[in-house]
């Protein structure tokens, strides 16, 4: 095992470590598409829905004509006797195709943040497996030597760490990459004065997420440190569940 370098585990090689994994996901390669198409797809249908829901506000205002001042006919507003009236089955055909691409949407994310689970729980599932053999394989020597909470802390919580973080990349990042994309077009193309102003305020949000980034990760390490002690006092406590309890009850303890 690698060693702990204040309570986190260190990558001797990243780029290698990260061929191994994307070696042990093949076989789940075909579900790994799946779930990048329906992520790609449900960010799209967030990214389609307002240009939609603009049109039909735009079909909303009234529009009149400059040399008779009156009322310019659409598919939602026409003028019929001095009367502006509004065609309700337009109306609601919008809201039926607003409501059923965010339905669409919903679904799709869902099942690819169920089938990202399922990816993940089994990943997690072989790299438990992998390290019940190491420890099985390992000489007393190295017990004597690290602390048994660090070796706890690596086949649950870490290993449970890497499983959540799996999770979040094969769905989340894929769809969070789409949907600033597509954001970003539907933007320029709308207003680009307005997605300029937005851009500009884009480096600032970079650099409060780097200094946020740095900060939490001097804290997360703490954290990982200090789990390791206390996953390493429960197992002790509970391994001498019996003789602990003796004590108590003799009031020797």
């Amino acid at each position: 095992m690698p060693p702990r370098m204040n309570g986190v585990v260190k990558a001797k090689n990243f780029k290698q470590t990260f061929s191994r994994m994307v070696k042990d996901l093949k076989p789940e390669y075909p579900i790994l598409i799946t779930i990048i198409a329906f992520a790609v797809l449900a960010a799209v249908l967030t990214i389609v829905s307002p240009i939609i829901l603009n049109d039909f506000l735009n079909l909303l205002t009234p529009e009149f004509d400059p040399s008779t001042h009156l009322l310019i006919n659409n598919d939602l507003l026409s003028l019929e006797n001095g009367r502006i009236i509004i065609n309700w089955l337009t109306v609601g055909k919008y809201f039926g195709i607003i409501i059923g691409i965010y339905v669409c949407s919903a679904i799709l994310m869902w099942l690819a943040e169920f089938l990202s689970v399922n990816v993940a729980a089994k990943y997690s599932y072989q790299m438990r497996d992998r390290i019940q053999n190491k420890i099985n394989k390992l000489p007393l020597s190295y017990f004597d030597n690290i602390p048994y909470g660090d070796t706890l802390s690596v086949g649950t919580n870490d290993v449970d760490n890497i499983s959540r973080n799996l999770q979040n990349i094969i769905s989340q990042s894929c769809q969070s990459v789409t949907l600033f994309l597509g954001t970003l077009i539907a933007m320029l193309v709308t207003e680009y004065r307005l997605a300029l102003v937005a851009l500009a305020s884009l480096p600032i949000t970079i650099l409060i997420v780097v200094f946020v980034a740095k900060f939490s990760q001097k804290q997360f390490n703490t954290y990982r440190k200090e789990l390791g002690v206390l996953n390493g006092k429960i197992e002790e406590d509970y391994a001498g569940y019996k003789i602990i309890n003796y004590l108590i009850k003799k009031k020797m303890l």
